[in-house]
């Protein structure tokens, strides 16, 4: 799918993200190029799993683990049981070597 549009000059300033539902597929953060998502995430739940300091949702325990209280298992994949956070469907676990999710920049 091609998108084209006109935005107005002041999104310069800003991180510019597409979603699709809940998804992220498409950003352009501040000074960089745009990127597409090209491998979307596997559900391995690791991200809910290893949650900063300052996690500001509950935590509960689960498989001896202090993870998200919102995480849930559907099979042999985790899932949000929730609507996911904003700050859940934009984060970015790409640097960590766990994580399927996989960005194309697009120059």
């Amino acid at each position: 799918m091609k998108i084209e549009l006109d935005l107005p000059d002041w999104v310069k300033e800003r991180h510019i993200r597409i979603f699709a539902g809940i998804e992220e597929v498409a950003k352009k953060l501040q000074g960089q190029p745009w990127q597409v998502k090209k491998e979307r995430c596997n559900y391995c739940g690791r991200c809910c799993m290893n949650l900063p300091d300052n996690w500001r949702h509950d935590v509960k325990m689960m498989d001896d683990k202090k993870v998200c209280k919102y995480l849930g298992k559907d099979g042999s994949k985790y899932v949000c049981t929730i609507d996911r956070p904003f700050f859940c469907c934009s984060g970015d676990h790409t640097t960590l070597d766990y994580c399927s999710v996989e960005w194309e920049k697009i120059e």
